[in-house]
């Protein structure tokens, strides 16, 4: 019986631009530029100023790519850590909702990257974000790491790790080796989303990335990774998820993955959406609202909403921007003074939490 991570290599290799429907090729081309735009806004937050100053100290590289924004080139895994922690910083990239909810896009930068190194036509381009999206969507349907205490980046190590071996042009046998790699190096803990949330939070899936992307690099070089990586006695399912095991749902079957992700209309997390237009249509009726004439919110959400973005303390009095934009209860107290622009949201850096506190009054824990 093939192994998970000769499944999916036999699959990527075999993935050709001439068999993508004309609507998936159009949805990698607003996936991409959907995560340039963002990666564009937060070019000058200081997270990703310091990745980008790290980077540039590899410039030397003989393997390298560019940093978005510049005219400047560092070694290539660096370059996919700086263009990913812009990519994701605002968290404003497309999301996947599955048995785990993460943002595919933030694999786009390992494949550019390697698209550089390889010199690949735009059709390999395609491919690989393609891919690597595939991947990535699949794993988050087979089982949520979040429930073991890992984070969701992990599956975007390896999605990342095929997106850049499709475009290097890996064959079955090295892709393997590069999933190998990618899952035997990809436990990241979900302690990154937990409590008061720090620079991280928006970094972590470009470190996922940038690893992913070194992983296919050394593939492609001959590196070859422990195996059965997932089904071995000291591999994925028996250490990262204590014994539970998964079957790997079909890949590009029926409908590409791609096409059920959805691009964020606000720079926050996913599951407030709803939350957010509900505030500005209260707005709409009652007009400009005075945070002193408001005696109470009350707000109705689901569980995976809870226990991401409410339960914890520092949701209620968030600190940091990266605290804020996973606070659901910040985000609505904040929605229906932010229906001019997206710089309240953006630009948040350390936020008072007591309003929040008065409008909600004590957590009930409702889910």
């Amino acid at each position: 019986m093939k192994t998970i991570a000769r499944r999916i290599a036999e699959w990527a290799s075999s993935l050709s631009y001439d068999q993508l429907p004309a609507e998936v090729v159009e949805e990698v081309k607003k996936r991409f530029i959907d995560s340039l735009g963002v990666a564009i806004g937060a070019y000058r937050e200081e997270p990703v100023s310091i990745a980008r100053s790290v980077a540039r100290g590899t410039a030397g590289s003989r393997i390298r790519a560019t940093l978005w924004g510049t005219r400047s080139f560092a070694a290539a895994d660096h370059a996919d850590f700086a263009n990913g922690c812009a990519t994701r910083y605002f968290d404003f990239n497309d999301t996947y909702l599955s048995k785990e909810a993460l943002h595919p896009s933030d694999s786009i930068p390992a494949v550019i990257a390697a698209a550089e190194i390889a010199d690949a036509p735009a059709e390999r381009v395609i491919e690989g974000i393609v891919a690597a999206y595939e991947v990535i969507g699949a794993l988050a349907d087979a089982y949520s790491v979040r429930s073991r205490g890992l984070d969701h980046t992990v599956y975007i190590n390896i999605g990342s790790a095929v997106g850049a071996g499709k475009v290097l042009g890996l064959d079955a046998d090295k892709l393997e080796q590069a999933v190998n790699i990618a899952t035997n190096t990809s436990l990241a803990l979900r302690q990154t989303r937990a409590g008061e949330l720090s620079m991280w939070k928006g970094c972590a899936a470009a470190h996922a990335s940038r690893n992913g992307l070194f992983s296919a690099l050394l593939a492609w070089k001959g590196m070859t990774g422990p195996s059965p990586v997932f089904e071995g006695e000291f591999g994925f399912f028996n250490v990262a998820l204590c014994g539970d095991k998964f079957e790997l749902p079909e890949l590009g079957k029926h409908q590409y993955r791609i096409m059920r992700t959805s691009i964020k209309y606000w720079p926050v997390e996913y599951h407030s959406m709803s939350a957010v237009e509900a505030a500005l249509r209260i707005v709409d009726k009652v007009g400009r609202i005075d945070p002193d004439q408001v005696e109470e919110v009350r707000i109705d959400t689901f569980t995976v909403s809870y226990k991401i973005i409410v339960k914890d303390p520092e949701k209620w009095d968030p600190k940091t921007r990266e605290t804020a934009d996973h606070s659901l209860p910040y985000i609505v107290a904040a929605s229906p003074h932010r229906r001019e622009g997206l710089a309240g949201y953006l630009q948040a850096r350390t936020v008072p939490g007591r309003r929040c506190k008065e409008a909600y009054g004590e957590d009930e824990g409702r889910g």
